[in-house]
């Protein structure tokens, strides 16, 4: 699978919460698979649309929010990959997306290495070690929107 950003990736931190990390502005990016559903895919927390699949275009929804990269450093740098990539593994738990959770992380070892992350390697093979964890876990639980945390 390929991705291609098709809008800014606009985000804020808010210190001192569990999700600090938060989208300000919608986000949109072409998948590029020859499996993807022709129907859409819509995930929902508490009412509120946070993400869609239609058309080969993924739209994260203002206010999805993630925790950073799951135990591990976070460069800010790599920011837009761990949120497609939690989201993939959210969004696969939540909806039974067509992408497995190994596609999920070959996207995100992908993307590092286009925006030329010098750590790529080790995080893709620390997510393929652990990320079983939170891909089978929670499902959904751990998705958060956050409404209150719109762009200002």
């Amino acid at each position: 699978m390929k991705a291609t950003i098709l809008s800014p990736f606009v985000w804020r931190k808010y210190p001192g919460t569990k999700y600090p990390y938060r989208l300000i502005q919608p986000l949109q990016v072409r998948l590029d698979a020859p499996w993807l559903p022709i129907h859409p895919i819509i995930t929902f927390i508490c009412g509120k649309k946070i993400a869609e699949l239609k058309d080969n275009i993924l739209t994260i929804h203002t206010g999805y929010a993630i925790d950073g990269a799951s135990g591990a450093p976070l460069d800010e740098h790599i920011l837009l990959e761990v949120f497609l990539h939690d989201l993939f593994y959210q969004f696969g738990q939540s909806t039974g997306a067509p992408w497995t959770r190994r596609e999920a992380d070959q996207l995100f070892l992908q993307l590092m290495r286009l925006h030329k992350f010098p750590l790529a390697r080790t995080y893709y093979h620390t997510v393929r070690i652990l990320g079983w964890f939170h891909y089978r876990s929670h499902s959904n639980t751990w998705l958060k929107f956050s409404p209150k945390y719109n762009a200002d």
